[in-house]
This record gives C-alpha cells, sequence and structure tokens, in this order.
C-alpha cells in the first residue's frame, strides 16, 4: 500500500513539475539545511560540557530522533533516556538555545555520523521546490524510518490549500518518493 501511494506521489509529483516553468514562490525563502552541520556540533559540544551526558545507550555517539531545516532556524531531537525521551534543541542565529526538559518518546534513531554531508546546501530541495512551485516549501528533516529501518531525507511542502506534502529525496536532492501528510 505505501509502495502505491509513494508511486503515485511521484506520479503527481512529475505531473505537476511538467506543467510549466513558472517561477517559484521559494525564490527568497530558503530552509537553514547549511546550519545542521553547525547545529549538531553545538549540540554535541553542549553535551560534552554537562556532568551528566545524553549519550546513555552505550554508543559513542549522540542519537537524534529527529533533526530538521526551516527558514529560520534548525531543530534537533536528541534521544535521552534508551531513547525514551527526546530533549529538543534550537539553533538560531548562529546560538544554541538552552534545551527543553525531556519529553516521552519513542522511535529509530540516527546518528550524526550516518548523515550524508552533501545536505549542507539548498540543492537538496531544489528539485521538489521547483516541482511544485506553487506550494511553500516548509522544512527539511532528516529521521530514520521505522518501517524500513533505513534514513530518510525529507523536504515538506504546504500547499495553498493547506495541505502537506512530503518529497523524500537523496542527498544530493533527488526525488525519489514522496506522502501526503496528513
Amino acid at each position: 500500500m505505501r509502495l502505491r501511494i509513494a508511486t503515485f506521489s511521484v506520479a503527481l509529483l512529475f505531473a505537476v513539475a511538467a506543467c510549466g516553468n513558472e517561477t517559484s514562490k521559494q525564490t527568497e525563502l530558503l530552509l537553514r539545511v547549511d546550519l545542521i552541520d553547525e547545529a549538531v556540533k553545538a549540540v554535541e559540544a553542549w553535551n560534552a560540557e554537562q556532568t551528566v551526558s545524553l549519550i546513555d545507550t552505550g554508543e559513542d555517539e549522540l542519537e537524534y530522533f529527529e533533526i530538521n531545516a526551516t527558514p529560520t532556524l534548525v531543530n534537533i531531537y536528541v534521544a535521552a533516556s534508551n531513547a525514551t525521551k527526546a530533549v529538543a534543541f534550537i539553533y538560531r542565529d548562529g546560538e544554541l538555545e538552552e534545551p527543553a526538559q525531556p519529553e516521552t518518546a519513542s522511535g529509530s534513531t540516527v546518528v550524526w555520523g550516518d548523515v550524508d554531508l552533501e545536505i549542507g546546501n539548498a540543492s537538496v530541495y531544489e528539485e521538489v521546490v521547483a516541482a511544485l512551485p506553487e506550494s511553500t516549501v516548509s522544512r527539511f528533516v532528516i529521521a530514520r524510518d521505522a518501517e524500513f529501518d533505513r534514513l530518510t531525507y525529507r523536504v515538506v511542502m504546504v500547499s495553498d490549500l493547506g495541505g502537506e506534502f512530503a518529497a523524500y529525496v537523496e542527498p544530493n536532492g533527488k526525488i525519489i518518493g514522496g506522502d501526503l501528510l496528513g
């Protein structure tokens, strides 16, 4: 079922892209994917300064439920308490804000070393933006798909009608699938 939805979504995405060379509404709006690496390093430095580390799974690295970039900031959700809690961090304007209190969480996690570093520029979402010129790019998301246990890169778009669409991309920005979001 998921494969049929992804196939339909990709077909829909390419059909929209074929409708013309309209200038995208995204020309001024950039996602801060350029700050993701810097934001992760800031969280790791913050963790190294703490008397009690968030690394509690026996691994050598922090684990993340999700890392996402918006037009103004980077959100990082660090797994804590054996991945039963998430600690949210915001990296904005080159500064790491104090973390939120841990919240109950579950799901698959990602270690930064598994993330492909090609993502550090706008090319990772330009193909999606070009394919959906009348939609607004909302965020770029790095997470592990629990069902297939693989790292995913998603570009989330919001239509003028209010619906959301997630395009799955390779680290170089090539579209490989999609989902309509609820």
